[in-house]
């Protein structure tokens, strides 16, 4: 089960990293693009996680955040549990970067699901153009008395 988990990891950072490099790509080089408001945040190692690796149900969650067009942020959930459990989800916050802090966008979404081994899901939601955001995300689990949780703050997107 480690080496699952450490395989996932894995794949989920390298889909991240070209991810967030396309998205850059695609801003830098589209025509039309209007000038951020703000400077741009300070280059993390992404994905920065919290996570238990001693976790007995809650196995893994990602998520990937993209400009959708029309000042629209899109994030795609993923969480997965190492077998079925009562109660699945990811509790989303969408934040923008204000030049000196990340700041919660709106209210926490609540993406969750019942008696299933994973939740795949995502959330659409119209922002101010001009700005980066990024999602972070809280994947947990419920299973009786058992809660657990792990964190995932994704890299910046600009929105146009």
């Amino acid at each position: 089960m480690v080496v699952k988990r450490m395989i996932v990891s894995l794949l989920l950072a390298c889909m991240l990293v070209a991810t967030a490099s396309a998205a850059t790509a695609a801003e830098s080089a589209s025509p039309g693009n209007t000038a951020p408001l703000t400077s741009p945040p300070p280059v993390e190692v992404q994905p920065f996680s919290v996570w238990d690796p001693n976790h007995v149900y809650l196995d893994t969650g990602w998520s990937v955040a993209s400009d959708n067009g029309n000042h629209v942020f899109k994030v795609d959930v993923t969480t997965v549990a190492s077998t079925t459990v009562s109660q699945i989800g990811a509790k989303l916050y969408i934040e923008k970067w204000t030049g000196s802090t990340w700041a919660l966008v709106g209210s926490v979404i609540n993406l969750q699901t019942t008696n299933r081994d994973d939740y795949v899901g995502s959330h659409s939601q119209v922002v101010l153009g001009g700005y980066y955001y990024r999602a972070r995300t809280i994947h947990w689990i419920q299973q009786g008395a058992v809660y657990e949780e792990g964190q995932i703050v994704g890299g910046s997107v600009y929105v146009n």
